[in-house]
């Protein structure tokens, strides 16, 4: 089991010193200008950095105005070239996880939800084999899906990425039915909390969100990720540190 950090990659290459001094093994976000810029040579400092202190770090991929289902050829176009820049990226950093968003947002797609969905499997399944021959693990992540069935359509056999806010702020059903069908394909977690309002990303501790409870519904893998998505600087690594105890006292082995 791995305690990742998010981290937007300029701050992460502007501030490496402090990462490695908090040991902070971070999920990297990489937005589409990043990608645009960045420089691989860097790219290699930052992985031997990390890896000489033991370590470890996942990616996350932009996911701004780009949906998977896209029906313009040209928005495709811009979709897969995303892709084939942050797997360029993760060939130099060798994450633990890649994580996608899907881009559905249900008022826009849900009439058209068929086709749209033919053509987010068609461009997720070319992902996965690029990735496959890169050796990269790649996972979608739940955002405004509202049943698990909606991501489970896209990828019938890989992996995801299991955001419990998300969930509580877009999605319809139960922990438990969330849990029990995604479970063995459930690679990492997101963990941060809100007050069913909105999206605020505060520390797990704060909202209305119980991770005792998600805990328990979800058994103890050794490869899993717990990323914590906490956007209020001065507040990370309280969060971080409180969640680890957190784990501890659930007797999950850190």
């Amino acid at each position: 089991m791995k305690l990742h950090l998010a981290i937007p990659y300029p701050l992460l290459e502007k501030r490496l010193k402090e990462v490695l001094q908090h040991r902070i093994s971070p999920e990297v976000y990489l937005e589409a200008q990043v990608l645009e810029e960045v420089n691989f040579q860097k790219l290699t400092e930052i992985r031997s950095s990390l890896e000489k202190e033991a370590l470890t770090l996942s990616l996350h991929a932009p996911y701004m105005d780009l949906p998977l289902g896209a029906q313009d050829p040209d928005v495709r176009r811009v979709v897969r070239k995303r892709f084939l820049q942050t797997l360029k990226v993760a060939e130099r950093l060798r994450p633990l996880n890649v994580v996608f968003h899907t881009g559905f947002l249900p008022p826009l797609h849900s009439e058209y939800r068929g086709v749209w969905l033919e053509r987010a499997k068609e461009l997720w399944r070319a992902f996965l084999e690029e990735a496959k021959k890169a050796n990269i693990t790649l996972s979608l992540e739940n955002v405004f899906e509202k049943i698990p069935e909606e991501l489970l359509e896209i990828d019938e056999g890989g992996y995801f990425c299991f955001d419990p806010a998300h969930l509580f702020l877009w999605g319809s059903g139960n922990l438990e039915e969330w849990t029990e069908k995604l479970e063995s394909r459930i690679i990492e977690i997101h963990v941060h909390n809100n007050f069913g309002k909105r999206d605020d990303h505060l520390p797990p501790d704060e909202g209305l969100i119980d991770f005792k409870e998600i805990l328990r519904k979800i058994r103890e893998k050794r490869g899993i990720i717990f990323t914590l998505e906490v956007f209020q600087e001065e507040k990370a690594l309280k969060a971080r540190d409180s969640f680890r105890r957190l784990l501890e006292e659930m007797e999950w082995r850190i």
